[in-house]
């Protein structure tokens, strides 16, 4: 966490448990090209239980923002829903990348939150 981080955290008297990510420690993901109208707010690491973790990096164009979430398949039992649901104005679209299941949520055109989850790629570390 940076330092702007852990002094709202400090005042909020909250520690979620959820981490930002250091430049380093991204791992091999990431979007494809860059997201015209759209600049990215945070980046971060949640936890799912005690052993698993995703990824999550939120987007905004100013008025709506879009959560992409990356999570490992690994060791997982049940498969993958993928494609695009809808509740009410909230768009949902997970799709598979290289063993990861990639979920983007976003009050935005539905269009718009296929097209994000798409950009989403593997890439080899560095």
């Amino acid at each position: 966490m940076n330092a702007v981080h852990e002094r709202i955290a400090k005042t909020q008297g909250k520690d979620d448990g959820n981490e930002e990510y250091a430049d380093g420690e991204r791992g091999a993901r990431g979007l494809s090209s860059e997201l015209p109208g759209f600049r990215k707010i945070v980046e971060l690491k949640r936890r799912l239980g005690a052993s698993r973790s995703a990824g999550q990096v939120v987007y905004s164009d100013g008025l709506a923002a879009v959560s992409v979430f990356i999570e490992s398949l690994e060791g997982r039992s049940e498969p993958v829903r993928t494609g695009l649901a809808s509740m009410g104005a909230i768009h949902i679209y997970t799709r598979e990348v290289a063993n990861h299941m990639v979920t983007v949520v976003g009050e935005a055109p539905a269009s718009s939150v296929q097209r994000i989850a798409n950009a989403v790629e593997y890439r080899k570390p560095e």
